[in-house]
């Protein structure tokens, strides 16, 4: 088995929560066994997936990775089992599905959350048996590959909603990694942001300690992804060097935790400070809903009409600012 080197895997953070998944991926890679790897959007779930395939056994084989939320149910079983000619409309030639081609190395199943119900119970045994037949075929195709899934929804809750078999979840979940939120781990936030200036930028690029203080306030509901996006798009846009806070998108600086008490002043103007609070909650949940104001307003638990009432009191846009 490979060493572990957390640079070359790109599993970066001393937090405790990573010095655990760490701990899990070595577990995980000496061992053949189904992997479910499960953390919220962007926590790094398909980087996980490919270090636990690049240090075990398989290295040598293919990594086959398929989001299961790209396709709609009869594409997506084409994809898996791939299908032969004519099995249905627009099938003018056979295909073979990622199942065949992750034979001798390991197949990953991001989103598998999403894998409509019917689809689960042939996918229980491929887990089982090993083996399936392409979409309109009669001959059995056996594989041999290992199975690692990711899921953005906690699997559990899901079996007990009847909404994921509870075989499958069972079969999948042999061995297990939950991601935590970056906001879980923000004294990681430094060495990302050193991971991604290295990666991105030119040898002595850096951000001011104004700028890191607005990255470590924030909430980053986009997770790892969110930060290694902006990181990227700072360094292609602006050639200054530090980076400084006035960088820092406007949208992102609303993050930041405001200071409601003044110093040095016997009086606390509190309706001015009330009217910041509330405007700065709005923004973040905005922020948050991709300026989807419905979602916007089941985040603050408000009708939609409340916040756009709200809105429009304290002056905030319907559009993100530019």
């Amino acid at each position: 088995m490979h060493p572990f080197q957390p640079d070359s895997y790109e599993i970066v953070g001393e937090s405790a929560p990573m010095r655990q998944v760490r701990a899990l991926i070595e577990i995980a890679a000496q061992s053949d066994e189904p992997v479910l790897i499960e953390g919220e959007t962007g926590t790094g779930k398909e980087c996980v997936a490919r270090t636990i395939h690049q240090m075990g056994n398989r290295r040598d084989g293919p990594f086959m990775p398929t989001n299961c939320g790209m396709f709609n149910p009869n594409l997506l079983e084409s994809e898996l089992f791939g299908h032969e000619r004519g099995a249905f409309t627009g099938a003018h030639r056979a295909k073979i599905g990622k199942l065949e081609l992750a034979d001798g190395g390991t197949l990953f199943l991001d989103d598998v959350d999403d894998v409509p119900f019917d689809l689960q119970v042939k996918l229980v045994r491929v887990l089982q048996e090993f083996q399936f037949e392409r979409v309109g075929g009669v001959m059995t195709h056996r594989v041999d590959i290992r199975v690692i899934t990711a899921s953005k929804r906690k699997l559990a809750e899901m079996v007990g909603e009847g909404t994921f078999r509870d075989d499958l979840y069972y079969r999948l979940k042999v061995l297990s990694i939950t991601l935590p939120p970056l906001r879980e781990r923000k004294e990681d936030i430094p060495l990302l942001v050193q991971h991604f200036l290295r990666r991105y930028a030119d040898e002595g690029r850096h951000l001011t300690q104004d700028a890191l203080d607005v990255l470590m306030n924030y909430e980053w509901p986009g997770n790892v992804r969110e930060l290694e996006n902006l990181i990227r798009r700072m360094i292609a846009t602006y050639s200054e060097n530090p980076l400084g806070i006035h960088h820092i998108p406007r949208t992102l600086r609303y993050g930041r935790v405001i200071k409601l008490m003044p110093e040095n002043t016997d009086r606390i103007p509190f309706q001015q400070l009330l009217q910041q609070a509330e405007r700065q909650l709005i923004m973040i949940a905005l922020e948050r809903a991709n300026w989807n104001q419905s979602r916007a307003a089941e985040i603050l638990d408000l009708k939609r009409s409340t916040l756009l009432s709200k809105m429009k009191r304290l002056r905030i846009p319907t559009k993100p600012p530019q």
